[in-house]
């Protein structure tokens, strides 16, 4: 592909209202010889932990055969790349992060995680290195956990006296770090690790699903990929239930229901303390942005306090310690403080 018209684009022609910003990436949907493709910046302070290089993971499903959009150009200085567009529409520009998802959305989403994990994850062994050696699930719960320590790690010297006013334990990582002593050995998988509202393509019609956004695909321990989903996702509980049986059907990596989900669980309560540290830093961040609202303020506040609440429950702390008004007083403190 002659990147001539790419790189026009990219200093003239892009605009704000075709692009779509992830966390990792801004994406503009681009058309080109009548077909829409997706041309993928990424942001350059953010660095994205366990990665595998995305255009090796998008080669790796096209061989495999697995529906995910398809590598067309890398350019050389890896300012960007360029891929297939998948049609239909993102889940959660529809259904929101606490509205209820239509029954067929955990059921396929079981049978197409369980499809990747089937995927035999060798041609991604050799940018695996550094994690722990398939079946080690306690080693890869460990490289987890250490990641998660490290951010802590970094954003404590800002927010040592936040934490403290947000409840947070002075050890936040002495329950989970005896759980994973309950991990059974299993067989690693390609795991997606980011499986959200926002990283599915569907089709109501067709009732299919459709996976992209994998910056920070890896290979590990496949009860990891289901407790980010199902932290992430926000499922009713019977969906839950239902997304959980699906994926159990025919499936040898878990021997029973229960198994699975106490193995689940193990990893869901690290995800949950690990959310709960990285977005008190994002929301710290972001209300020193002079361009955050209040209206901002209020919805990130509701969204934050539920993951606090989890992290609460985790630590075996009262789920009600601190009211959400209180939490937002808290950091607006902190905020202004430092300005």
């Amino acid at each position: 592909m002659d990147d001539a018209w790419i790189q026009a684009f990219l200093k003239s022609e892009r605009k704000e209202d075709n692009k779509i910003s992830g966390y990792y990436h801004d994406n503009y949907i681009v058309k080109r010889n009548g077909n829409d493709l997706v041309i993928r910046v990424p942001h350059a302070e953010k660095k994205i932990h366990r990665m595998i290089p995305e255009e090796e993971v998008l080669i790796f499903l096209e061989k495999a055969g697995f529906p995910a959009p398809r590598l067309l150009y890398v350019d050389p200085d890896s300012q960007f790349v360029v891929h297939s567009y998948i049609e239909g529409k993102a889940l959660n520009h529809i259904y929101k992060r606490n509205k209820r998802v239509p029954d067929w959305i955990p059921t396929e989403s079981a049978r197409l995680i369980k499809c990747l994990h089937r995927l035999d994850p060798a041609g991604l062994y050799p940018y695996s290195r550094g994690i722990a050696n398939s079946p080690d699930s306690k080693g890869f719960f460990d490289c987890v956990l250490k990641q998660t320590k490290e951010i802590y790690s970094n954003y404590e010297p800002l927010l040592k006296n936040l934490y403290h006013e947000l409840s947070f334990p002075e050890h936040p990582f002495e329950r989970i770090e005896k759980e994973r002593n309950r991990l059974l050995n299993r067989n690693f998988v390609v795991n997606h690790c980011d499986i959200h509202r926002g990283n599915f393509i569907f089709d109501e019609n067709k009732k299919t699903l459709r996976l992209i956004d994998w910056e920070t695909c890896q290979i590990g321990d496949p009860a990891y990929d289901l407790a980010v989903h199902l932290s992430k996702m926000r499922y009713d509980p019977d969906q839950e239930l239902l997304f959980l049986n699906e994926y159990l059907k025919g499936n040898r990596l878990f021997d029973n229901f229960i198994e699975l989900q106490k193995q689940v669980g193990i990893y869901r309560d690290l995800e949950i303390i690990t959310l709960a540290v990285i977005d008190t830093f994002r929301y710290y961040q972001d209300l020193e942005s002079p361009s955050f609202t209040h209206e901002e303020h209020l919805d990130y506040a509701a969204r934050y306090f539920i993951k606090l609440k989890k992290a609460w429950s985790v630590w075996g702390m009262d789920g009600d310690a601190l009211p959400l008004e209180k939490i937002m007083d808290i950091f607006a403190f902190f905020a202004n403080r430092n300005h």
